[in-house]
């Protein structure tokens, strides 16, 4: 039998790191770890997650995915990681994934941000309406114990399909998806 407090704290923690990074919109650092050190992590955590190699044709944008999708739903999630000021999660699988109509600081032709990533000069009600966490999951649908930063190129900015189901804990203002499945691409 499995400890429920155990299990019920990793959740409690899991849930306020991830509002945490959704409430976050003001321009951040970079997550220090660096590409190298995530891609070479053998026998990793995340050595369980299915690369794709062609990209789910049925993909959904974030917008209508949060319009759409509902607790226990398969879900195909296109979008950009970022949205907030450092959009992975530190020491767990997982970002956040903004929609591809937000309009990231570089795309505004200039450098005054130094990470674009955030969306800070987005309408910060838009942006709320226009992200979803994403969580890598093992098969006991518990949250992988380690960054996804660096993980297959992955960084700030990064275009990216995921799949899996949104979960089950998930609200209209904080959708959740426990994805098993990702694409990295345009």
């Amino acid at each position: 039998m499995k400890n429920t407090t155990t299990g019920c704290s990793r959740i409690m923690l899991t849930l306020i790191s991830v509002v945490s990074l959704l409430l976050l919109s003001a321009c951040g650092e970079k997550n220090a770890e660096s590409p190298a050190a995530a891609d070479t992590q053998a026998g990793s955590p995340l050595d369980g997650i299915r690369l794709l190699d062609t990209k789910p044709s049925a993909a959904i944008a974030v917008k209508t995915a949060r319009q759409q999708l509902e607790p226990g739903d398969e879900a195909v999630v296109f979008g950009q990681i970022g949205g907030v000021g450092n959009p992975f999660l530190e020491g767990y699988a997982g970002f956040v994934l903004a929609d591809t109509d937000i309009l990231f600081c570089d795309e505004m032709g200039d450098d005054h941000c130094p990470t674009p990533w955030d969306a800070c000069c987005e309408d910060q009600d838009a942006l709320k309406g226009a992200r979803v966490s994403v969580q890598f999951v093992d098969g006991e649908g518990q949250i992988l114990p380690v960054s996804m930063s660096g993980f297959a190129g992955l960084e700030g900015l990064s275009h990216v399909v995921v799949a899996g189901k949104v979960a089950q804990n998930s609200t209209p203002e904080n959708l959740i998806i426990k994805a098993d499945s990702l694409y990295k691409g345009e």
